[in-house]
């Protein structure tokens, strides 16, 4: 695979480190932005069916609303790289919602899908936009000889 340097001022070399890394953050990143994005969407251009599926459900409008709008705003901060963390820590719990409130008596079969987008949702929480987004930013700094990957939400380069 490609390796690369830390960064440029020390030059040392990060075996750790692959530039596919950052490929495979963003194609997560997209994958999964679109499809939220796609969901949420359906949800807000028919809210009458969707505030009246969750009133079926045992739900009121607001949790409509909120749905709709943290599926599209999230998607959307995910596809972006922009706030992807506290958007899919919010996904994430919207996933878990549904997993246990809506599908468990179910069954695993009717959930499982919801688990993946979870766990994806986790993942990309904890590792970061990576280095293809929105916010140009650098991820990583150097400690001690060593490639640290500092966290991309944190770090970014002044204009």
């Amino acid at each position: 695979m490609f390796k690369h340097t830390c960064s440029e001022s020390c030059g040392k070399w990060c075996p750790s480190q692959y530039l596919n890394r950052d490929v495979g953050i963003l194609i997560l990143r997209v994958g999964l932005g679109a499809l939220f994005i796609h969901h949420g969407y359906l949800k807000l251009a028919d809210m009458h069916g969707t505030v009246a599926f969750f009133a079926s459900i045992g739900y009121g409008s607001f949790l409509a609303w909120l749905t709709a709008i943290v599926e599209t705003v999230g998607g959307l901060a995910i596809l972006l790289g922009v706030f992807q963390g506290p958007a899919a820590i919010a996904l994430a719990i919207e996933m878990l919602v549904i997993i246990f409130n809506m599908k468990w008596s179910k069954g695993f079969n009717a959930f499982e899908f919801d688990l993946i987008f979870f766990f994806m949702l986790v993942g990309l929480a904890l590792i970061g936009r990576g280095r293809y987004s929105v916010l140009k930013g650098s991820c990583r700094t150097c400690k001690e000889g060593t490639c640290a990957d500092a966290s991309c939400e944190v770090v970014a380069e002044k204009a």
